[in-house]
């Protein structure tokens, strides 16, 4: 899907908000989590030195994979997936949360309905 680039223009384009110029991309890899908002630059860089491969830091994953790991049997896997939005620094605003919502929602559609 992440090759898909046709895919991911059309998922842009039926964005019915503000308008975004940028690419839509995706990238798999490594994300940390845990369980509190970030927006301390050294604390962020303290998580990247953890792995330098490291694309994202997400706290609402973290909710999803606790509470799979505290489910009982059967235990369900999960994975995230999801548009980020600010880089968890002292600049943090909502400015793109809806589109970032939008092209979340709209990408997992899509995975669904053409990988599954």
């Amino acid at each position: 899907m992440k090759d898909d680039a046709e895919n991911l223009d059309s998922i842009r384009r039926s964005w019915k908000g503000t308008s975004v110029d940028s690419v839509l991309r995706m990238h798999l890899g490594p994300v940390a989590s845990g369980a509190a908002v970030l927006a301390d630059n050294k604390t962020v860089a303290g998580i990247v030195n953890q792995n330098r491969k490291l694309l994202a830091v997400d706290m609402e994953t973290y909710g999803v994979y606790a509470a799979c790991q505290e489910a009982t049997i059967p235990q369900p896997k999960a994975f995230s997936m999801k548009s980020i939005c600010d880089f968890a620094d002292k600049n943090k605003s909502d400015d793109h949360q809806r589109y970032a919502s939008f092209t979340s929602a709209s990408a997992m559609k899509s995975f669904v309905e053409k990988y599954l």
